[in-house]
């Protein structure tokens, strides 16, 4: 399929081209944004609480999609100055308790095996659960509150605790008292500040969601499970991409061009900032299928309760003459997702 139609020497040419000072600039405004997003939300003027508000949510999603990049190595060519800024990202959105390469081998599973991995099985804890909070779980995400994120995150986080080795069980403990006093300190700094940040939490973890909830209908699998590799047609048939808009692709770069995924399956080495061109060029070759952000918004608030309960994500197909028909396409509920924690 794809290793008959695109060269090896145009992988590489989008693979090595290099960008370092729009690096330097994703990697400026995140954190910028960041931290002086979080003077903001402190402020007593409501413009400025709500440009605090944007900064926070939208720095807490490229903190994500940025680490994303380190776990493939796109911004530098050392492995370890790789892990560092990923280290320094997974600070920035949460996912300190767990070491950086480990989370990158998992990620990296996930390309080289064609599935969905899982530390947490939702579907056995779902159905376990008594009735009454089966409800109150469906009731919040319905209100756009993504209470099965947070458990399924406290799970994630008690099983790094509970089978890692000594050294892992105090990162753990260390780094949660670290942000429950970084946490305590904002709010008697401002309580206001700290509910907004809250909000803004909340936020990037949907944004973060409704992105990739399309964007695969890979089988899912616990991290341990023994897979058999799958082929590349197998991986690209299972991939979706959802651009925010492909009239006006510059739009994309507000996710750092996540939505690009096809291009980022068929060479995960690709940086961030060439995604668009190797997509152009594998498109102009054979089919790759784009979901549009409405249809995703639309999928995303119709199936968000029904979601958490289908193990099967829903299903897609295909009309005769090969257009996607996603009316019941569910999506993954965590999977691939770079989730904050």
């Amino acid at each position: 399929m794809l290793t008959s139609t695109l060269s090896q020497s145009n992988w590489n040419s989008y693979i090595h081209q290099q960008k370092p000072l729009w690096n330097a600039a994703a990697l400026f405004y995140t954190i910028g944004g960041y931290y002086g997003g979080i003077f903001l939300l402190s402020t007593q003027a409501i413009g400025l609480n709500a440009l605090g508000i944007f900064l926070v949510t939208h720095a807490l999603v490229l903190s994500a999609y940025l680490a994303h990049e380190f776990m493939h190595g796109t911004l530098f060519s050392s492995i370890k100055t790789n892990h560092r800024w990923g280290a320094l990202m997974q600070w920035l959105h949460g996912t300190s308790y767990a070491r950086f390469q480990d989370l990158a081998q998992g990620h990296i599973d996930h390309h080289m095996k064609g599935v969905d991995l899982y530390l947490f099985d939702r579907i056995a804890f779902i159905n376990r659960l008594p009735a009454p909070l089966k409800r109150l779980i469906a009731a919040l995400e319905w209100l756009y509150f993504p209470a099965l994120f947070f458990i399924r995150q406290a799970a994630g986080v008690g099983l790094i605790y509970q089978n890692g080795t000594s050294a892992a069980k105090i990162r753990v403990i260390a780094v949660l008292l670290l942000r429950i006093a970084m946490f305590a300190a904002l709010g008697w700094f401002s309580l206001k500040g700290l509910l907004l940040y809250s909000l803004a939490y909340v936020g990037a973890v949907q944004i973060i969601a409704i992105m990739d909830c399309l964007q695969h209908t890979y089988e899912l699998h616990s991290y341990d499970a023994v897979i058999p590799k799958k082929s590349l047609a197998y991986e690209q048939s299972h991939t979706f991409s959802t651009p925010i808009s492909r009239r006006y692709p510059w739009l994309n770069l507000l996710l750092l061009n996540f939505s690009y995924h096809n291009a980022h399956h068929a060479a995960m080495k690709c940086p961030w900032y060439s995604l668009p061109q190797l997509d152009a060029a594998i498109t102009q070759q054979q089919d790759i299928y784009h979901i549009s952000l409405l249809q995703v918004l639309i999928n995303y608030h119709r199936f968000r309760v029904q979601r958490l309960f289908d193990e099967n994500e829903g299903h897609i197909s295909f009309d005769a003459q090969g257009n996607l028909n996603v009316d019941r396409f569910y999506g993954v509920m965590g999977g691939t997702s770079l989730l904050l924690a």
